[in-house]
Formats: structure tokens, C-alpha cells, sequence
């Protein structure tokens, strides 16, 4: 292929912009049932690229007990987004 035919090929179409925002609100409407401190874990560390450290200073938490609520809030995404 050559490199016109790459670069269009790469380009977002409508669709794939319209996919992108659909899946991106089916998992912002999913981290919104989570459980408050699972829900503030994971939009710290995913939506505003806190590190651990960060968040567990933010929310005055133990890093061993952040590091469990968000493997929880990870576990329960996965069985609300993977059906």
C-alpha cells in the first residue's frame, strides 16, 4: 500500500467516531454504578491520570486498600461492558 492509501485508510470515519463515543458512554455509564470509593479509584486513575500514589494520598487511603477497589471496580466493568 502506499502512503496516501495508509493515511486514508487510518483516518476516523463518522462511523468509527460515532463507535468511539457510544462505547465511550456505555463505560462512563457503567463506572457510574459503581460503588462511590470504587467509582472516585478509577476515574482518579483512568479519566485523570492520577497514579496510585496520588490517589491514595487524594483520598487518604491505604495504597494496599486503593489497589483492591480498583481490582474490584475493574472486575465489576468487565462484567457489566462483557456480555
Amino acid at each position: 500500500m502506499d502512503e496516501l492509501s495508509e493515511s486514508i485508510s487510518d483516518q476516523e470515519t463518522p462511523e468509527k467516531e460515532l463507535i468511539y463515543e457510544n462505547e465511550r458512554m456505555l463505560v462512563r455509564n457503567a463506572v457510574g454504578t459503581l460503588p462511590e470509593i470504587q467509582r472516585m479509584a478509577i476515574s482518579l486513575f483512568y479519566f485523570h491520570d492520577q497514579s496510585y500514589l496520588e490517589i491514595s494520598d487524594i483520598m487518604d487511603l491505604p495504597m494496599n486498600t486503593l489497589k483492591s477497589h480498583i481490582r474490584r471496580a475493574k472486575q465489576s466493568l468487565m462484567k457489566l461492558l462483557i456480555r
